[in-house]
């Protein structure tokens, strides 16, 4: 007498696949955070890059009270100045910022940009305060 007792199965059961899914979902929770602030760190390196480039520019005009340029434009392809305001009005068009020896009461003010839509500013606040890097809302 033979019993034939079929153990090979196709398919998964209901609960593999929830065990799965779940595995699959805490890694993409664990891991998209990450990914996020990776995207978004080359942004930031430029904002605090041209912040140091603004508050050395403005070193070097007081020691040699001469004014001093600061080029806007970053040296990474990904990151684009999108918009530059001086005293609050806009300057469409302009590249480079020219920082005075002596305390000036205008503020200056870069949004920099990148593919993704993230968006920074740099705000040079008048008198002889330090830049400011701030995180701007998406538009």
């Amino acid at each position: 007498m033979q019993t034939s007792t079929d153990t090979t199965r196709k398919g998964w059961t209901l609960i593999e696949l929830v065990v799965a899914l779940a595995v699959v979902a805490l890694i993409a929770g664990t891991v998209t955070p990450g990914v996020l602030r990776l995207r978004r760190a080359h942004l930031e390196q430029a904002a605090h890059d041209l912040a140091d480039r603004l508050q050395a520019a403005r070193q070097d005009a007081m020691l040699t009270g001469r004014p001093a340029a600061v080029h806007l434009r970053s040296p990474d392809p990904r990151v684009h100045v999108l918009e530059v305001s001086v005293g609050g009005r806009r300057r469409p068009g302009l590249d480079t910022l020219s920082i005075d020896p002596v305390a000036d009461a205008r503020p200056r003010r870069i949004v920099l940009g990148d593919d993704g839509g993230a968006r920074m500013s740099v705000t040079l606040p008048p008198g002889f305060g330090a830049p400011m890097v701030r995180t701007e809302p998406r538009a």
